[in-house]
């Protein structure tokens, strides 16, 4: 006699040997099953638990891949410097904001995804005084093009972020401002 399982129930059942690789039913849910040494389904468990195994640690490694992808990503876009082009001479342009600025000013990101030019653009902005009170945030450039992608990805992924003006250069003409972005 050897002993087997039934597929659908589990059962335990016996069954004389000479039944090896014959169908046989099962007392409990009537249910066809081929007779097959218990040896047999306990190694067919473990070569399932050993490829449940193997998948689990290619779906951590791929985890992992794509965290450090991420992170790779906000390193480089942590840095970068934006060129504050004006265009307006009336003294409420983008050189006045800049020559009021500051380093260690907090300033935001802004997607700007309906720009004719870029759909990845991002705004670079600061806080700037209204005349009757109040703040509002004003551009004073872009992203540069080699990282407008890839901030975009991330803004638009929701991951949060500090970024100040590290540096302001006002010799240059058109001035240009240098940002950190402390990605979180």
């Amino acid at each position: 006699m050897i002993t087997y399982r039934c597929a659908m129930c589990g059962e335990e059942m016996e069954s004389p040997r000479c039944l090896i690789d014959k169908y046989e039913r099962c007392p409990s849910c009537r249910r066809r099953n081929l007779v097959r040494p218990k040896s047999y389904w306990e190694a067919r468990e473990r070569k399932e638990a050993r490829a449940r195994a193997r998948q689990i640690k290619r779906m951590l490694k791929q985890q992992e891949m794509q965290r450090r992808a991420v992170e790779a990503r906000k390193s480089k876009a942590s840095k970068f410097s934006v060129t504050c082009a004006d265009g307006q001479g009336n003294g409420h342009g983008r050189d006045s904001i800049v020559a009021r600025c500051k380093a260690g000013l907090e300033i935001s990101l802004r997607p700007e995804p309906e720009n004719s030019d870029d759909i990845c653009a991002v705004g670079v902005c600061v806080p700037a005084k209204r005349l009757f009170g109040g703040m509002k945030l004003r551009r004073i450039g872009y992203v540069p093009r080699r990282l407008t992608e890839t901030v975009f990805d991330l803004l638009q992924q929701g991951y949060g972020y500090e970024a100040r003006i590290r540096s302001i250069d006002t010799l240059k003409s058109p001035p240009t401002v240098s940002v950190k972005v402390d990605w979180q």
